[in-house]
């Protein structure tokens, strides 16, 4: 849009062509700093939000490892189910199945215990983070209106200021001292 008005206003003259040119910056100004606010908000917001799908897959491996270790545990479990129901005057085999489900408890214990110190941290330090990220959200936008409005304020003072008539009076004066030929119309001759 700035581009636009800058090229309008090279087609006008007196006042109304600095006013229109001005309007031209301050738009060009305008875009520019909502280029440098999107560019910030990639850096400092999105960026960062797309390394919890790497995080996020590690707790579901750490999950996954958990399950492995409960199966691993209910086998055993049924293991010495079986060896009890069928041998269970074998008292090595016993004993052997009895020591397998206790390690494989044990494995369930520490995979619990890992996954769980793990969705705690991770959930801590997701919400700090995401607390971050939106307080640097808005406070990036509340820089970037902050701004807009300085600026547009500013020109829209020297849009109501800007007096006009002066521009008008020079074209009807030019326009009675410069008569158009029979042919061509008023507004034409001055274009030429």
């Amino acid at each position: 849009m700035g581009r636009l008005v800058k090229q309008f206003s090279e087609t006008e003259e007196g006042d109304f062509r600095y006013m229109l040119a001005d309007f031209a910056d301050m738009l060009i100004e305008k875009e520019a700093e909502r280029a440098d606010l999107i560019v910030r908000m990639q850096v400092m917001c999105q960026d960062p939000l797309k390394t919890y799908s790497i995080l996020c897959q590690k707790l579901k491996d750490e999950a996954k490892t958990r399950d492995s270790a409960v199966t691993k545990e209910a086998n055993k479990q049924h293991q010495l189910n079986r060896v009890m129901m069928k041998e269970g005057a074998n008292r090595p085999k016993l004993n052997q199945s009895q020591m397998e489900l206790a390690g494989a408890s044990h494995e369930v214990s520490q995979a619990t215990e890992t996954l769980a110190q793990s969705i705690q941290t991770f959930e801590e330090k997701k919400r700090d983070h995401l607390k971050s990220v939106l307080s640097e959200f808005l406070w990036s936008e509340i820089k970037y209106h902050g701004k807009m409005l300085e600026i547009l304020t500013v020109h829209h003072q020297k849009l109501g200021e800007t007096a006009f008539t002066d521009d008008v009076s020079r074209l009807v004066d030019k326009m009675k001292t410069h008569p158009a030929p029979p042919s061509l119309s008023p507004v034409r001759s001055l274009m030429r």
